[in-house]
């Protein structure tokens, strides 16, 4: 007893003195943090540095009127992040920012109904842009920064062991004699310190957050690197060191976060790979998500300017439709047909025979447009033009607009009849008591269409003419329920009411759209590609937005493209450079481009797969290649996360796979829940060739398993049925697929037309002899006649199923349909006895039996041999 007491002290001594000695490695290990930290922030005198007595000197002139750019912007709620520092020794930092850090930023802003640009200046300027044209892009891109945010532009710094460049402006062949004074420069400073002098010295700022890298790290890289990231001069270091301690002196640690990252691998300084940088990404995001929300405030937003801040974002690279423009305005201040008739070849339903007949007769005033193009064209560009156009002259007209996206809630026809009527409703000053019966009506499609009609008749009433503009109808939902009433509120009540005016766009691939339009008597709008000045025009716009430009070289390479004249193409082209940080290889990148839209959205797909350290974004494509019926949020977080313990992935991971795939997606609501599946059949041939066989297999039996395993708690039935079938036929399961249908709780109750449609495939195909002595007719016995069980069947007696499917057997050909088996199956039993199918007792020749059929859907081929995979009789 003695002895185990001693043990027990003995343990207890140890774990305390473990316990102490844990306690004193954390406290020593805080202390030298500390002491690094305070090493980093020790303040020097700056009364006595020159730089710093040249920006106190133009702190009491500050103002922000010193930009002489475009000033209409400052009416619009933007946020342009301006990112400075040194290029090569932060290069990994940048392409982290741009890649996975700004996306998120993006979405942010978002949500808050702000437009979103970053300025990322590693490319953008010309080679034969001189040093005072250089300098003068950066240095008026933060001037428009603060112009545009009252002062407080939205800047992140990042600042090492390099001071940067510092321009000589005394060389008068490169600068002019007031370039000086009119940027206010600080004798001997470097651009980045320029522009942090703009951006957050002249005054505190409370956008801007500096990270400051530990000035060990250059010791962590090899030698050959090493001057890449270390200034070899004394007095740059000293200016360096002047320039961090007048930000510890302006900022608190809010605002300055010091880091000190790890090598993973180095190639040369553009491949220098660093370890996770996820807390700069937190830390970015936490805090400007904060000033985002500060900055531009929603309280004092309506729902109506939050709408059209969305339309005037759509509207934003418009570029080279000014005559359609006019055109449609001309449609809908004038009583003329300004556009021909469409005109659809009735004997054929291919949107190949479609034509706009320019000599058709009309008798009445066509008050319906249809706009519409090959895919990409520009068609929501234009119509969104058109809105914000239309809204400044809010006083002449009443104006209802509508943009159908991949956002299920704009694909809702319902959603949009009830807010058209809603808004006539509000145009006449009318009301109506909301009562439990209007709320039940507002579910039918029929009774909503109806009083759409109404109020667009009612529209003789309004003092102004009314104007409905409608874009990518051929997005609005076409579930079954709705097939019947799917664009019907587009009739000939417009052509009755002389006071309204409707337009609406579809792609023009689009068959279902055009024949459903075709007795309308719509004049149509057909959208061309763009000329080659339209398209340039297009790019400039677009990069101007980022601070960026071309050269002429590259102007030439993009605009020589097969596609170059497609919107669509531009922006996906325009996008994907941005986010692109080496200049030197900048024209290689465009030759790179193939011509055809969706081989260059498969092209960016495949960089955004090969940029995934996560994987996360790999397994997301595979799961919806693989998928029949789409997946749910909750599926997708489900599967990537942990189904088995019921753990999801994480809502930011969620969301950085959900940014990078939406170009991809196809969002629609079924039922209450939003539903993801790849947009088009080109997209899915892409994930295919980008996942190997491995990759797709294991996406197919991750499903599965959810499905069948997982989710069968869950009671999603219907989609079991659908899924687990699916997936265990293109994985080669037979024997699973089998017993699914035949003994598991949800697959028995799958309809018996889609058991026939996986399981006749299953049969072997040889071909029956009947009454051969070698094969054998298939029989149940007198005791499993009547039995419902064996058959895997969810109702019905044995005696009345397929032996196939379980359905009924009542439409099986007159005088065919018997099941038998060919002699390789056939079951070996005494002579003249048989076998039942049920329960495999011997039935002798003097026992009732009855012989077993197969229904109409599976004896599509008479006297084949009824064996299936993994039955055995």
């Amino acid at each position: 007893m003695g002895e185990i007491v001693s043990v027990q002290k003995t343990n207890i001594t140890e774990q305390s003195s473990s316990r102490a000695k844990l306690k004193t490695e954390r406290t020593t290990t805080e202390l030298k943090k500390r002491e690094k930290s305070e090493n980093m922030r020790r303040r020097i005198d700056l009364s006595k540095d020159p730089l710093w007595k040249q920006i106190l000197l133009q702190r009491p002139s500050y103002t922000i009127d010193n930009y002489k750019g475009d000033r209409s912007s400052k009416s619009m709620r933007i946020a342009r992040f301006f990112i400075s520092s040194t290029f090569k020794d932060f290069f990994y930092e940048r392409e982290f920012l741009v890649k996975h850090v700004l996306p998120e930023l993006e979405d942010i802003c978002r949500n808050s109904v702000v437009t979103f640009y970053d300025c990322d200046l590693r490319w953008g300027i010309p080679r034969d842009f001189g040093d005072s044209k250089t300098i003068s892009v950066c240095l008026d891109t933060i001037e428009q920064c603060k112009y545009e945010t009252e002062g407080e532009p939205f800047f992140i710094l990042f600042l090492g062991s390099r001071y940067g460049w510092v321009p000589d402006l005394s060389d008068q062949s490169k600068f002019s004699p007031d370039f000086k004074d009119y940027y206010d420069w600080v004798s001997g400073a470097s651009i980045t310190h320029m522009e942090v002098v703009k951006a957050a010295l002249l005054r505190p700022n409370p956008n801007a957050l500096i990270f400051i890298r530990n000035v060990e790290f250059p010791n962590s890289i090899s030698k050959d690197l090493r001057n890449d990231y270390v200034d070899t001069s004394k007095h740059s270091e000293q200016k360096l060191e002047s320039l961090k301690n007048s930000l510890f002196q302006t900022y608190s640690d809010s605002q300055i976060i010091e880091y000190t990252p790890s090598v993973i691998a180095e190639e040369n300084s553009q491949a220098l790979k660093i370890e996770d940088l996820s807390e700069i990404q937190s830390k970015v995001v936490n805090f400007f998500s904060s000033r985002v929300s500060q900055t531009f405030p929603m309280d004092n937003l309506d729902k109506n300017w939050e709408k059209l801040a969305n339309v005037k974002s759509l509207a934003v690279n418009f570029v080279g439709r000014e005559q359609e423009l006019k055109q449609l305005n001309r449609f809908l201040t004038t009583n003329q047909n300004i556009f021909p008739m469409l005109d659809i070849d009735q004997s054929e339903s291919s949107s190949n025979d479609f034509s706009a007949n320019q000599n058709k007769e009309s008798s009445f005033q066509s008050n319906i447009v249809l706009v519409t193009s090959e895919s990409g064209a520009g068609k929501t560009a234009l119509l969104a033009k058109l809105v914000e156009n239309l809204s400044e002259k809010s006083d002449k007209y009443n104006l209802i607009y509508h943009f159908v996206s991949n956002n299920p809630a704009s694909q809702a026809q319902s959603s949009f009849l009830e807010e058209t009527i809603d808004s006539m409703h509000d145009f006449m000053n009318y009301t109506t008591e909301n009562n439990e019966n209007d709320k039940q009506d507002s579910a039918s499609q029929e009774t909503l269409i109806a009083k759409f009609e109404t109020v667009v008749k009612k529209s003789s009433e309004l003092s102004k003419p009314l104007m409905i503009i409608v874009d990518s109808v051929d997005l609005m939902e076409k579930s079954e329920q709705h097939q019947q009433t799917f664009l019907s509120w587009v009739s000939r009540v417009f052509h009755e009411s002389p006071n309204t005016k409707l337009i609406i766009s579809s792609s023009l691939e689009n068959d279902a759209i055009l024949l459903r339009l075709r007795n309308l008597d719509i004049t149509v709008l057909r959208l061309q590609g763009l000329s080659r000045a339209q398209s340039q025009n297009f790019v400039q716009k677009f990069f101007s937005n980022y601070k960026k430009q071309l050269d002429e070289t590259q102007y030439e390479v993009l605009l020589d493209k097969r596609n170059a004249c497609f919107p669509l193409w531009l922006e996906m082209a325009c996008r994907e450079l941005v986010t692109f940080g080496v200049f030197e290889t900048l024209t290689d990148k465009i030759r790179s481009f193939p011509d055809d839209i969706w081989e260059l959205g498969k092209n960016i797909l495949e960089r955004i797969l090969t940029e995934d350290d996560t994987k996360l974004i790999s397994r997301a494509s595979g799961y919806l290649l693989c998928v029949k019926t789409g997946l749910t949020e909750c599926d997708m977080r489900m599967l990537m996360g942990d189904f088995a313990a019921k753990n999801q992935l994480n809502a930011k991971n969620w969301n950085m796979v959900l940014r990078q795939l939406r170009p991809y997606l196809l969002m629609y609501k079924r039922q209450s829940e939003v539903i993801y599946s790849l947009k088009e059949d080109c997209i899915r041939k892409a994930i295919e060739d980008l996942l190997s066989n491995e990759d797709c297999q294991q996406s197919r039996l991750d499903i599965l398993k959810y499905f069948r395993d997982f989710k069968s708690s869950l009671c999603d039935e219907r989609t079991i049925q659908i899924e687990v079938p699916f997936q265990l036929q293109k994985l080669g399961k037979n024997n699973e697929l089998v017993s699914f249908f035949k003994t598991h709780e949800i697959g028995i109750k799958s309809p018996y037309f889609e058991k026939s449609q996986f399981l006749k495939r299953l049969a072997c195909s040889k071909m029956c002899q009947k009454n051969q002595i070698n094969e054998t007719q298939l029989f149940v016995c007198v005791f499993c006649k009547n039995s419902m069980k064996g058959m895997g069947q969810l109702v019905r007696p044995n005696a009345q199923c397929c032996v196939i499917c379980s359905g009924p057997t009542n439409f099986s050909p007159v005088g065919g349909g018997e099941a038998w088996l060919c002699v390789m199956h056939k079951v070996n039993t005494a002579p003249n006895c048989s076998t039942c199918f049920v329960c495999k007792r011997t039935i002798l020749p003097n026992m009732e039996k009855t012989p077993l059929r197969k229904c109409m859907l599976c004896s599509s081929i008479p006297n084949q041999c009824s064996f299936l995979t993994s039955q055995r009789y």
